[in-house]
């Protein structure tokens, strides 16, 4: 059987330590108050100026698992 994805949330006033994340789209509250963002590739790139696989680098960069 698998076991959940364990992720770092920051909850309320947890994200004002990082004073330089900027979110780009409205934030779309979730579940147990969390908030997810919707950023498609295509965003990306045209936010960015840059193409699709430079997009792609930069959200695996984000990404927990691969560090």
């Amino acid at each position: 059987m698998p076991t959940e994805a364990v992720f770092d949330y920051y909850y309320g006033d947890e994200s004002n330590q990082f004073s330089f994340c900027r979110i780009p789209r409205q934030p779309i509250p979730g579940d147990q108050g969390r908030v997810f963002i919707y950023y498609t590739l295509d965003e990306i790139q045209a936010d960015l100026n840059c193409g699709h696989e430079k997009a792609v680098k930069l959200l695996s960069e984000l990404d927990a698992d691969k560090g």
